[in-house]
């Protein structure tokens, strides 16, 4: 077990501080996995190309016997069903990623909406109803108060794209249901990516905030 974790056992899943060393865990091995990764090779490739390959690189990290032991509690799910009372079977919405953690139950669980970022594949896209608006509009991660949002960069660069997708949200804040004490600030976690930002916006389904962590990964 992470000591971290082993720190926190016998708490409830939902304290504050169990939730950050999960999401810190969550960042990590986003980064592991992408590091296996040949960027280049998926400049014009489509995001479920890109999502599997990047699911399949975590997976080997957690199974890889030279990893960190705190893997072991992990697994990656690749367009995983939502569960839901309205929706049944083939009806159900699919997140594009996410990642489980067994330390505690309930268990922890961590979804990302992947959209890609390059000439025909705008910001607006990104935040829209079928990228950040799944999370403001509780198709994915109704039950959960944190989720993330992974951008694969495929012109310009992750800086750019940065500034392009904090622009549309100071301009139209209230499209994107943005509050006002974290529209877009970078993040800085131990091991994680480099470029990563949060977001908070106060959900139309559940009404309670949520706050979503962007990765931008380049594929150029």
């Amino acid at each position: 077990m992470d000591a971290a974790f082993a720190q926190l056992r016998g708490r409830s899943a939902n304290t504050g501080e169990l939730r950050q060393v999960f999401i810190r865990r969550v960042h990590q091995l986003i980064k592991l996995g992408y590091d296996r990764m040949a960027p280049k090779d998926f400049q014009l490739e489509e995001e479920p190309a890109i999502t599997g390959e990047l699911v399949r690189r975590i997976d080997e990290v957690c199974d890889d016997p030279r990893s960190n032991d705190w893997v072991t509690s992990f697994s990656v799910h690749d367009d995983p069903p939502v569960h839901s009372p309205t929706r049944k079977g083939k009806q159900r919405c699919r997140v594009d990623v996410r990642l489980d953690s067994s330390d505690c139950r309930p268990r922890q669980r961590f979804s990302f909406e992947a959209k890609r970022l390059d000439a025909t594949h705008s910001g607006k896209k990104y935040l829209g109803r079928d990228g950040l608006g799944c999370f403001l509009w509780g198709d994915y991660a109704s039950e959960e108060d944190t989720a993330g949002m992974l951008g694969y960069v495929q012109s310009g660069n992750p800086q750019l794209w940065a500034k392009k997708i904090d622009a549309l949200l100071a301009k139209s804040p209230q499209s994107y249901a943005v509050m006002t004490e974290c529209r877009w600030e970078q993040q800085t976690l131990p091991a994680g990516c480099e470029h990563t930002y949060r977001s908070r916006h106060m959900r139309k389904k559940p009404d309670r905030p949520i706050d979503v962590h962007h990765i931008l990964l380049a594929f150029f």
